[in-house]
């Protein structure tokens, strides 16, 4: 959404999943892996 590395800042946003993957460790996970993307790649 709104990145900039220049700030040290990445945001996610529009994170939507199914109402059976709310409120367990897929969200969570889910989660964890989109931020380690991120950060590997520097963005």
């Amino acid at each position: 959404m709104n990145n900039v590395s220049a700030h040290l800042k990445i945001e996610l946003g529009g994170i939507w999943y199914s109402p059976i993957a709310q409120r367990t460790k897929a969200n969570a996970e889910a989660t964890y892996l989109m931020l380690k993307h991120a950060f590997e790649h520097g963005l």
